[in-house]
């Protein structure tokens, strides 16, 4: 049995863009102050309390109140628009993993209840054998928790499991659940983000994640330990 554990944001859906800037326009309306564009970019990823935290610069208060606003707009704007976000390639990509025997999860920072709601409205949902957020785990990615509360629910090792993401963060959760993992650059991180964060390939888009993972499989086990090693940091 295999396991391929996906990012949402950036990663299966093509969200970003739109988090940015619902989530700067609900800043600047809390705090008055217009979020840079590029550090509020970095943020993407993180749970959303930890986002509207830094937004906020600090202040708890007022954090709570992007957090609702934004909650609000994720609901009227983003989740509505799921069908369209969808990466291309990703929905028949899904589908013939399965077919291969793959198993399938999504591993992300989002609420478990907000990214339901995405997922279902995009239509993703149908693929996926498991889901875990941010609040099913006391820590979230980059802890390994997540990946790891995935593997115990499908009762998978993690040298069997590959984790798939667009950030740093994904990487880092991967690696420390002992995970092979996949960056891919066409959400928030870019190569050198994620060779640096010690992913095992880096890859640009959808089609090249699903090469790579039959690539992984065609072995008796997924590369691990020292061919691993050997790959790790190269470009798929």
């Amino acid at each position: 049995m295999k396991v391929a554990l996906f990012d949402l944001d950036g990663t299966l859906l093509r969200t970003p863009q739109m988090i940015i800037t619902e989530m700067t326009q609900e800043a600047y309306q809390v705090t008055g102050i217009r979020p840079d564009h590029d550090a509020a970019r970095r943020q993407v990823g993180r749970p959303l309390s930890q986002m509207a935290l830094a937004l906020a610069g600090g202040d708890e208060a007022q954090a709570q109140l992007i957090v609702a606003g934004y909650r609000r707009r994720y609901l009227e704007r983003i989740v509505p628009a799921g069908p369209e976000l969808v990466y291309p390639g990703v929905h028949d990509g899904l589908r013939h993993l399965r077919q291969d025997g793959w198993r399938i999860g999504v591993v992300t920072n989002k609420s478990h209840g907000g990214a339901l709601e995405i997922l279902g409205t995009s239509g993703l949902v149908a693929h996926l054998d498991v889901v875990i957020g941010a609040d099913d785990v006391t820590d979230p990615k980059p802890d390994p928790a997540p990946v790891l509360a995935a593997l115990k629910q499908l009762d998978i090792l993690p040298g069997r499991a590959v984790m798939i993401g667009d950030t740093v963060h994904d990487i880092q959760a991967g690696k420390r659940a002992g995970t092979d993992t996949i960056g891919v650059t066409h959400g928030v991180g870019d190569s050198t983000e994620l060779q640096g964060a010690g992913a095992t390939w880096v890859v640009h888009d959808f089609p090249a994640v699903l090469d790579t993972l039959r690539r992984a499989s065609s072995a008796a086990e997924p590369p691990t330990g020292s061919a691993a090693r050997a790959l790790r940091g190269t470009e798929a």
